[in-house]
């Protein structure tokens, strides 16, 4: 029965009620869940939103502010996957909900001018690097907390961004060429494509450079398309399904005639999205193992093991790793693309910030 008076789910993929019906209420996932621990409101938690989403499906409730906020707060880290005991694929029902509040739920004007700027630049690497100058500049003048402060007033999600933006050195403000091709050191063992990341390579391109040392240093010939975008990890995530499918077709005719043993990501948001390349990012986009293997994560962060379906940790084996100069969080990850039959994501995380510098040292953010 329809009860409610607001915007609900339209009839395209709406969330599937069988993997909805798959969650028995037990709450396993509650003290996994970041947004539930913080704001500690049962409608912030993976359960509670599978109840909304039965909810809108049965029409017994709106798509109002509220209920898109309590979906707005998931992060997306899907650490409540591996804690379901009945596995709920949690994964797939956040991804079916978020294109339907795009299309159906009416977002206020400064949301709306937030995400599209978002949107329209976070994903183009030469749109953002002229950014850079001016934040370097900020950084340069030390009035960050000064600002910020300002910023928590006014609108505390720009406070956050700000607080999370890493330093920049001078050499990072102008366009970095990286080469076509690397070959190994020594003697060649494998042929590997890598993403660079269309954050990743402004704002951290030490992790790119480190990554292409482990792997020469392992008997990798690298390649890099310079032609490569994003990876369309940003506009999945959102819902934004239009944008993500034209950037995962750029993608993958980027690395479509360079006769790889495997194709390489060190951002683990990236890779959860390669992993799904698809019918979940758009039709007739071939899957991931239809167009190119993709490398297995190499370290036990959470984002790599839930969200790219992948679980254990190469850390004993990297030790000793030639080459390498990395800490361990990322060593790990790249040197486990050198390992003999690596056929799924290898990923590493740039979205850590702040916490993996302190875990891994100056090389992450």
């Amino acid at each position: 029965m329809n009860v409610s008076k607001g915007p609900s789910f339209d009839g395209v993929d709406p969330p599937d009620p069988k993997l909805i019906d798959a969650c028995v209420h037990c709450g396993f996932c509650l003290t996994t869940c970041p947004s539930y621990r913080v704001i500690g409101k049962e409608t912030d938690s993976p359960r509670g939103r599978i109840y909304q989403m039965e909810a809108l499906n049965q029409g017994q409730i709106s798509l109002s502010a509220a209920t898109v906020s309590h979906f707005d707060s998931c992060l997306g880290c899907l650490a409540c996957v591996t804690a379901c005991p009945s596995g709920v694929q949690y994964d797939r029902l956040i991804a079916a909900t978020r294109p339907q509040i795009e299309r159906n739920y009416p977002r206020s004007l400064w949301d709306r001018l937030y995400r599209q700027f978002i949107f329209s630049v976070f994903p183009y690497p030469e749109r953002l690097q002229p950014l850079l100058w001016p934040l370097w500049l900020y950084q340069k003048m030390g009035i960050g907390a000064w600002i910020r402060k300002g910023l928590e007033k006014v609108s505390p999600r720009l406070a956050a961004m700000e607080s999370l933006m890493p330093p920049l050195e001078v050499e990072q403000l102008l366009p970095k060429r990286y080469p076509e091709w690397i070959p190994a050191v020594g003697e060649r063992r494998f042929r590997v494509g890598l993403i660079l990341g269309c954050v990743q390579r402004l704002f951290a391109p030490q992790v790119n450079e480190a990554s292409i040392r482990v792997l020469t240093h392992n008997g990798c010939e690298v390649v890099i398309p310079p032609v490569q975008g994003c990876c369309a990890a940003l506009p999945h995530h959102q819902g934004q399904l239009q944008q993500a499918e034209t950037l995962a077709r750029q993608m993958i005719d980027a690395f479509a005639n360079c006769e790889l043993d495997a194709i390489l990501i060190t951002a683990s948001g990236c890779g959860h999205t390669l992993k799904d390349y698809g019918p979940p990012i758009g039709p007739g986009i071939p899957t991931t193992r239809e167009s190119s293997p993709i490398c297995r994560p190499g370290q036990g962060h959470s984002g790599v093991s839930r969200s790219g379906g992948v679980n254990g940790s190469s850390t004993s084996a990297t030790a000793g790793t030639p080459g390498a100069g990395l800490p361990g969080c990322l060593s790990h990850a790249a040197w486990a693309a050198a390992q003999p039959g690596t056929s799924t994501p290898v990923a590493a995380n740039p979205g850590a910030g702040a916490a993996g510098s302190r875990r891994c040292g100056p090389l992450l953010w």
